[in-house]
Protein backbone atom coordinates (compact mmCIF):
# COMPACT_ATOMS: atom_id res chain seq x y z
CA UNK A 1 0.00 0.00 0.00
CA UNK A 2 1.39 3.28 -0.90
CA UNK A 3 -0.03 7.28 -0.88
CA UNK A 4 1.33 10.93 -0.50
CA UNK A 5 1.38 12.10 3.12
CA UNK A 6 2.86 15.43 4.46
CA UNK A 7 5.05 14.79 7.63
CA UNK A 8 7.88 17.26 9.68
CA UNK A 9 11.06 16.68 9.39
CA UNK A 10 13.15 18.50 12.03
CA UNK A 11 15.88 19.54 9.30
CA UNK A 12 14.13 20.21 5.89
CA UNK A 13 10.31 21.40 7.50
CA UNK A 14 7.32 20.09 5.95
CA UNK A 15 7.09 17.44 3.29
CA UNK A 16 5.28 15.56 1.33
CA UNK A 17 6.61 12.26 0.93
CA UNK A 18 5.24 8.86 -0.54
CA UNK A 19 4.29 6.01 2.27
CA UNK A 20 4.99 2.72 1.63
CA UNK A 21 3.38 0.39 4.10
CA UNK A 22 5.59 -3.27 3.58
CA UNK A 23 3.18 -6.32 3.22
CA UNK A 24 4.17 -10.01 3.87
CA UNK A 25 6.50 -10.77 6.23
CA UNK A 26 7.58 -7.30 7.34
CA UNK A 27 4.27 -6.12 7.09
CA UNK A 28 5.02 -3.81 10.52
CA UNK A 29 7.74 -1.76 8.64
CA UNK A 30 6.36 1.84 7.39
CA UNK A 31 8.78 3.99 4.73
CA UNK A 32 8.81 7.63 3.33
CA UNK A 33 10.31 8.48 0.31
CA UNK A 34 11.35 12.00 -0.82
CA UNK A 35 10.79 13.35 -4.51
CA UNK A 36 11.86 16.19 -3.41
CA UNK A 37 15.36 14.68 -1.94
CA UNK A 38 16.00 12.53 -5.67
CA UNK A 39 13.17 9.61 -3.90
CA UNK A 40 15.56 8.78 -0.85
CA UNK A 41 14.04 6.98 2.32
CA UNK A 42 13.59 9.77 4.91
CA UNK A 43 11.73 8.20 7.33
CA UNK A 44 11.15 4.82 8.28
CA UNK A 45 9.06 3.11 11.29
CA UNK A 46 10.51 -0.53 12.11
CA UNK A 47 8.21 -2.61 14.19
CA UNK A 48 10.85 -4.61 15.95
CA UNK A 49 11.97 -5.18 19.45
CA UNK A 50 12.77 -1.02 20.20
CA UNK A 51 10.39 0.02 17.32
CA UNK A 52 12.82 2.86 16.29
CA UNK A 53 12.00 5.69 13.91
CA UNK A 54 14.91 6.26 11.71
CA UNK A 55 15.00 9.90 9.86
CA UNK A 56 17.77 10.80 6.87
CA UNK A 57 19.88 12.72 8.27
CA UNK A 58 22.29 14.35 5.25
CA UNK A 59 21.61 14.79 1.69
CA UNK A 60 23.73 15.56 -1.15
CA UNK A 61 23.17 15.52 -4.82
CA UNK A 62 25.70 15.71 -7.53
CA UNK A 63 24.98 16.19 -10.83
CA UNK A 64 27.89 15.24 -13.17
CA UNK A 65 28.36 16.67 -16.86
Amino acid sequence: MAGDEEIIHAKWGKLTAIKVVEVGEHENIVLWFSSKHDHQLIKAELDMIFSPIVWLSHFSKQCQS
